[in-house]
C-alpha cells in the first residue's frame, strides 16, 4: 500500500465513527461542537492528499503536517494551565522513549517500519491511556510525543535527508492510525466499566 493512503483512511474511519455516534460525548470532552470536528476532520482529509511542496532545493513540506501542528495546538490552548507543566513532561518523557524504540528497532528514518510502527501504535495507545485522565489531555501527551520524536528523527538523521521533509506520508499514517486507536480504547474502556457495574448490580440484586 502506498505511503498516505493509511492516513486518508484512518481520517474517514474517524469521521464515520463519530458520525455514527461511536464516540459518545466527545464534543463534551474536546469542547468542539460535533460541526466543528466533523469540519476539521473533512478539512484535514483534503489537506492530507495534497502533494509535499519543495519550497527550497534542501526543503520539502508535508501539508498534511499543518493538521498535526493545528491539532496540536487546539489541545494546549484547551487544556488548564494547572496541568501544562506535568503534559510537557509527559510529552518529552514518551517522546524520548519512543525516539529510543525508533533507534534500537533500526527503523533509520522510515515510520512504516511494521516492527517500529507495531510498537509506536503500542506506546502511544497504552502511554497516554495510563500517564493521564481525560481525553483531552491523552490526546495531546499522544500528540505532542510523535511530534517531539519525529522531530529527533529529523534532527539526528538530517544529513541522510535530500531533501529534509517537514512531515512526511509514512509519519503521517503512523500519526492518524495513532489517534484512532485512543480514542476507541479511550471510550471503549468506559464501555467495559460501565457494563461491568451492570454485571456486578445484576448479582447483587440476585444475592439479596
Amino acid at each position: 500500500m502506498s505511503t498516505g493512503v493509511l492516513a486518508v483512511l484512518s481520517i474517514l474511519i474517524l469521521f464515520i465513527l463519530i458520525y455514527t455516534g461511536w464516540f459518545g460525548g466527545l464534543s463534551a470532552d474536546l469542547g468542539w461542537s460535533s460541526l466543528q470536528i466533523a469540519g476539521g476532520l473533512l478539512f484535514a482529509f483534503f489537506i492530507t492528499v495534497v502533494s509535499p511542496v519543495q519550497i527550497h532545493p534542501a526543503y520539502e513540506i508535508e501539508p498534511g503536517i499543518f493538521v498535526v501542528f493545528i491539532i496540536f495546538l487546539m489541545l494546549f490552548f484547551r487544556v488548564p494551565s494547572s496541568s501544562i507543566l506535568f503534559i510537557c513532561l509527559h510529552i518529552i518523557f514518551l517522546g524520548t522513549i519512543l525516539f529510543m524504540y525508533h533507534e534500537v528497532t533500526d527503523a533509520q528514518t522510515e515510520w512504516d517500519d511494521f516492527t517500529f510502527r507495531l510498537g509506536t501504535v503500542c506506546l502511544m495507545t497504552i502511554f497516554p491511556l495510563c500517564l493521564r485522565k481525560g481525553l483531552l489531555e491523552r490526546l495531546l501527551v499522544q500528540v505532542g510525543a510523535l511530534v517531539y520524536a519525529y522531530g529527533l528523527v529529523l534532527l539526528v538523521y538530517k544529513e541522510v535527508f535530500q531533501p529534509l521533509p517537514i512531515g512526511s506520508d509514512d509519519f503521517l499514517d503512523t500519526f492518524w492510525i495513532c489517534l484512532i486507536h485512543i480514542m476507541v480504547f479511550h471510550y471503549g474502556s468506559k464501555v467495559v466499566v460501565k457494563n461491568l457495574r451492570k454485571v456486578q448490580e445484576i448479582f447483587s440484586f440476585q444475592r439479596k
